[in-house]
């Protein structure tokens, strides 16, 4: 299905400059768990259900972008045959499309805002995985580096659009 579509690559020189290095594939994977932290420091139902929109709404415009731009990241110059799960994991069954923009980024945007409402260590651990999330992706080239500019204004968009007055309604304030 996709190989009748057009790609488009975003590649840029910044991303020509950027090594592939499997070894981050671990931390790259568990910072994944970020997306999810949020449930664990609002368990309150209004927290959730405008968390819940932000992410419909994301993954709307994700699908949306893909669909009019079929963006692509070309893995075939990747070895394909590494040692370990881990190190498979982030290449595994990839085709490399619906690289734009990156909504593992707008996820971890979305969820790093929230976050910095809480205690400060809780905020600098969001902020460590943050950086992984998107440091790993550049380095695992799982994404361009405008795929993972645009997510991270996605998620902020998202963020102030849905969340923040409910943040704020409850009294919640910045902390770092």
């Amino acid at each position: 299905l996709h190989t009748a579509q057009r790609a488009i690559s975003l590649a840029s020189a910044v991303d020509a400059r950027i090594p592939y290095l499997p070894m981050l594939a671990p931390l790259f994977v568990f910072s994944y768990t970020l997306c999810l932290m949020p449930i664990l420091f609002f368990p309150e139902i209004h927290f959730f259900r405008r968390g819940a929109l932000a992410l419909v709404v994301m993954l709307t415009i994700c699908f949306a972008c893909y669909a009019a731009l079929p963006v692509r990241i070309f893995l075939a110059d990747l070895p394909r045959e590494t040692n370990g799960f881990w190190l498979r994991l982030p290449v595994f069954e990839s085709s490399g499309w619906n690289s734009f923009p990156s909504l593992h980024i707008a996820a971890a945007t979305l969820a790093l805002m929230s976050l910095v409402r809480v205690k400060r260590f809780v905020t600098y651990y969001a902020l460590a995985l943050w950086v992984l999330a998107f440091v790993g992706s550049l380095f695992l080239k799982r994404h361009y580096f405008y795929d993972n500019v645009v997510g991270l204004i996605l998620g902020a968009a998202a963020h102030f659009a849905f969340v923040e007055s409910t943040l704020r309604r409850y009294g919640y304030k910045w902390r770092f």
